[in-house]
């Protein structure tokens, strides 16, 4: 089974607030799973993955857990 991502994970690696998650989900730049019977979004580890190398802030402006997240997800 697929790893998930909660969103206060994904707003961390991102160095982000969990509304502009949400934000992303709704506009549809971030795909997510609703969770059953909750309003609170999972997010495929995968998914996560293929956004974060697309997303236009620079790796050296994040914080250096995201980092080594993707650079270990990367191998």
């Amino acid at each position: 089974m697929a790893k998930t991502l909660s969103t206060k994970e994904v707003a961390k690696l991102f160095d982000v607030d969990v509304v502009t998650i949400t934000n992303w989900v709704r506009k549809g730049k971030l795909p997510a799973i609703r969770k059953e019977g909750s309003q609170a979004y999972e997010f495929l580890e995968q998914d996560v993955l293929r956004f974060f190398e697309t997303w236009k802030r620079p790796l050296s402006g994040r914080k250096r857990g995201s980092e080594n997240w993707y650079n270990k997800i990367k191998e």
